[in-house]
């Protein structure tokens, strides 16, 4: 199991990798005997391994891991290895292999059942780059297979992490297993059991369909649903409590194949971890983005309440057992008043405890410190009068994409932008609304819906636009931001953002990797 990159426009994406070697493990002897048969040897069984099993699998005592990279050359990809007792690799031709290329296929009789198959194939190939060195089309994305063997009494961990132009992203991905002494390997880390492939989905997605989306597994809260982004349904999931949901993983499955397939929908799978202990409330919600009509909307929702004892320690509560928490409401008496200003000092002094820390906690950084202090007592002070211009941070999905399509040809791409808002300049129950301009024309941009992203005061929106050439986009956004706590709606505010540049590369031929 591993967590995976969602690329929106996969098949046109371009993709480069690096590696980093396995200093952990001698050069191995191959054996005699033959590889299995579910092991990958070329990219297309690769793919079907992908597909089955996503990127791990035990059988006939062997470890394979299959890890799907992205063929950027912004992109490398690094990977350190712990291992205890006799862990080999014991195929030295599927150590480190890449499978980035398919060679091109001989035309059968065209009469045989198998030259529909054959020009399926080639409909899918033309698109790609085409290497007449190899006699080989370059695949759309890259695939990392080394198989490994283990003794009883081993133990193998493998850290794995994607590096963009030298930073860091996400947490890494790490696998655990163990052989014992009976020669049975499992795999002990938690991917073991969320699912990366589309078979591992649906069959976690078919045990759970009878209930709720969002579900309880092994003391962690999982949400499991399917959302058809092509027909403009969105998925927003929220969270409020007396604790806070960290997402420690994030699946967006789709099955793997050469060609794009119109209209499938995404398989998403999250798994959340409480920080502390407390109660929380997690709302998934699936909706038509592109209307305010409610009734055009056709909103769904899944609701479900939890308590924690501690991180390792949750269980499903009814939802009589939840009250909405206020924000800064630090002694917890459901209200906001400077007394909660004098517990934070005093805390912050060490002269008291905090009930639930993340009241106290108004930036949502997860850290209790002069600063959420500065905020509460600038919200007491502040409340009913004129807020200072804010600073809205706005950005984009990425800042830079590249694409490959043919020649005179426009494609049509979902563009995400987000905003984190202060806290500060939500109070109370706020209406947001944000309308988003070309910078350099002051033309409005049609957007969808501003939604929630689940994670602090972090919202976002969508944009379609046609993409036919490179090029370098600026955009700034407006933020509208209304009191709707009262009866009688308070004036709105409207805050403007600092430009966003997205620079967008387009190749009408995939270019040759650099030169090593």
């Amino acid at each position: 199991m591993k967590r995976t990159i969602a690329a929106g426009f996969a098949a046109a994406v371009l993709v480069l990798s690096s590696l980093n070697s396995f200093p952990a493990f001698a050069e191995p002897v191959p054996p005699d005997v033959p590889v299995p048969d579910w092991v990958p040897t070329d990219y297309m069984s690769a793919m079907e391994f992908s597909n089955q099993y996503g990127a791990t699998h035990i059988a006939d005592g062997l470890v394979c891991v299959l890890e799907k990279q992205l063929r950027d050359a912004k992109y490398s990809y690094s990977e350190k290895i712990d291992a205890t007792g006799e862990v080999e690799n014991p195929y030295s031709v599927y150590r480190d292999v890449v499978f980035d290329s398919i060679p091109k296929p001989e035309a059968p009789d065209e009469n045989s059942k198998e030259y529909q198959e054959y020009r399926n194939l080639m409909r899918d190939l033309e698109f790609m780059a085409f290497n007449e060195e190899k006699n080989a089309y370059e695949a759309p994305n890259k695939y990392h297979l080394t198989v490994y063997s283990m003794q009883p009494d081993t133990t193998l961990k493998i850290e794995k992490q994607l590096i963009y132009n030298g930073t860091k992203l996400l947490n890494s991905d790490c696998y655990e297993f163990s052989c014992d002494q009976d020669d049975k390997i499992t795999e002990d880390d938690i991917y073991s059991w969320v699912p990366d492939s589309i078979q591992e989905f649906d069959a976690f997605y078919n045990n759970h369909k009878d209930s709720e989306a969002i579900t309880l597994h092994d003391n962690y809260i999982v949400y499991c649903g399917r959302v058809n982004h092509s027909t403009g349904q969105e998925l927003e999931i929220k969270q409020t409590g007396t604790t806070r949901l960290a997402c420690i993983a994030s699946e967006n499955i789709h099955q793997d194949r050469l060609g794009m397939l119109a209209g499938e929908s995404d398989s998403i799978f999250m798994v959340y971890r409480p920080l502390s202990n407390g109660l929380v409330k997690l709302t998934a919600a699936t909706f038509m983005g592109y209307t305010d009509d409610p009734e055009k909307q056709h909103r769904e929702e899944s609701v479900q309440y939890f308590a924690a004892a501690s991180p390792d320690e949750v269980i499903i509560i009814d939802p009589g057992q939840f009250k909405e928490p206020i924000p800064g409401d630090v002694n917890y008496d459901e209200q906001l008043t400077i007394a909660d200003a004098v517990m934070l000092s005093k805390y912050l002094v060490g002269d008291g405890e905090l009930y639930f820390w993340v009241l106290a906690d108004l930036n949502e950084d997860n850290i209790v410190n002069a600063a959420d202090l500065s905020l509460l007592k600038q919200v007491l002070m502040t409340a009913g009068k004129e807020q200072e211009t804010p600073k809205i941070t706005f950005q984009g999905e990425r800042q830079y994409n590249s694409y490959s399509f043919p020649e005179d040809t426009t494609i049509t791409e979902s563009y995400n932008f987000y905003f984190t808002i202060p806290l500060a300049l939500t109070p109370t129950k706020t209406k947001i609304e944000v309308k988003l301009f070309n910078a350099d024309t002051d033309e409005e941009i049609p957007c969808s819906q501003l939604k929630s992203t689940g994670i602090g005061s972090k919202y976002s929106t969508t944009i379609e636009t046609e993409i036919t050439e490179s090029e370098v986009r600026h955009y700034y956004a407006l933020v509208t931001l209304t009191d709707i706590s009262n009866p009688k709606p308070g004036e709105p505010k409207t805050y403007k953002t600092d430009p966003f540049e997205w620079i967008i590369e387009v190749y009408h031929k995939v270019p040759a990797p650099p030169a090593a």
